[in-house]
């Protein structure tokens, strides 16, 4: 096993590794496809529907932690490598998976490269000389294969958002929590007081009306403990009796844990000591309403307070995975206001 692993490259690149005269100079075309999808190329149809196919499918359309139903991780496209290199628009799309089987490669190499063909845009090439090395590089390096994606899509939609701004709700966040974060202007005021705000992006349809909510809320930091995910669920759910009330009288929204557990982990940041991103499911109580939701909570900088940041989603009987990308994209922007910025 340690000599397989040994003979795995894992290559990162800011910029394209074959980038001609011809392909430079369509680095200002958009990039296209939607939110969750990936590109696949194969050396023929043939390829993709035998096992090296069966082995991608089985790694990027898993089933993605934290909804409620069964969702890939990932929308799979395909194209053989022919009419890959063909069609511009295949080459347009924003993320790329490259499976390169080559007997001549005495090595496998994972490499990533930025904007080849169009921007933003993510190509991912696994250089294998056979599908066994190619499953080795996949099982290998995938974790850092698929948060290579996930971070990619995460901007991607972010810049979307840039477009259109609520710069006004933007200001508020930073006077109220002395954050700075990227809000789409499609959101509007639910709530507003001095320890919350409440926003909604509410979709009004025939059979079911949909709903993003984010919510933003602190408390003063007096232990460690209130970091631990028990604690910050707690939180969550004293937010949700107080402000989050359901259709019927004395119901409100809280964390549904006996579905599946709650899942959380420690994110890195270059402006808060600490980040608790925590991911479940929500319900009201005596209802049948949920969905899945994913809270950020940070430590201010003086370590004086903690800011939670929470989206939910509620979109029943049909597809949320999206959605919460959506989410995250905005929650994943969130940076303390420096003294400078001040």
């Amino acid at each position: 096993m340690n000599r397989m692993v040994g003979s795995i490259i894992l290559v990162l690149l800011l910029v394209g590794l074959v980038t001609g005269c011809e392909e430079g100079s369509m680095l200002s075309t958009q990039s296209s496809g939607s939110t969750s999808e990936i590109m696949v190329v194969t050396k023929s149809d043939e390829v993709w529907k035998g096992s090296l196919g069966d082995t991608i499918r089985a790694y990027f359309a898993q089933n993605t932690d934290g909804l409620p139903q069964p969702e890939p991780l990932f929308d799979l496209m395909h194209a053989p490598l022919g009419q890959f290199n063909k069609n511009q628009i295949f080459k347009q799309h924003h993320s790329v998976l490259i499976a390169d089987i080559d007997p001549s490669y005495n090595k496998s190499e994972v490499v990533f490269s930025n904007d080849v063909w169009s921007r933003p845009q993510l190509v991912l090439t696994i250089k294998a000389g056979s599908d066994t090395a190619f499953y080795s590089a996949l099982n290998h390096y995938f974790t850092t294969i698929e948060k290579k994606f996930r971070d990619s899509q995460l901007a991607r939609t972010l810049n979307f958002y840039r477009v259109s701004q609520d710069s006004k709700t933007e200001e508020l966040l930073k006077k109220t929590f002395g954050i700075n974060c990227i809000l789409p202007s499609s959101f509007t005021m639910a709530a507003n007081n001095a320890d919350l705000i409440w926003l909604r992006q509410s979709i009004h349809r025939t059979k079911q009306d949909t709903e993003i909510g984010l919510l933003f809320y602190s408390v003063d930091y007096n232990d460690t403990a209130q970091l631990s995910q028990k604690s910050l669920m707690a939180l969550r759910d004293s937010i949700g009796k107080r402000f989050i009330f359901g259709p019927t009288q004395g119901s409100y929204m809280f964390t549904e844990e006996g579905v599946i557990p709650v899942k959380s982990y420690i994110m890195k940041s270059t402006s808060s000591p600490y980040v608790r991103v925590s991911k479940g499911l929500w319900a009201i109580t005596h209802d049948f309403m949920g969905g899945p939701f994913v809270q950020y909570a940070f430590l201010s900088p003086d370590k004086k307070k903690i800011i939670c940041a929470d989206g939910y989603v509620y979109n029943p009987n049909g597809e949320k995975r999206n959605m919460m990308v959506q989410i995250e994209s905005v929650l994943r922007s969130i940076e303390f206001v420096t003294s400078e910025k001040k």
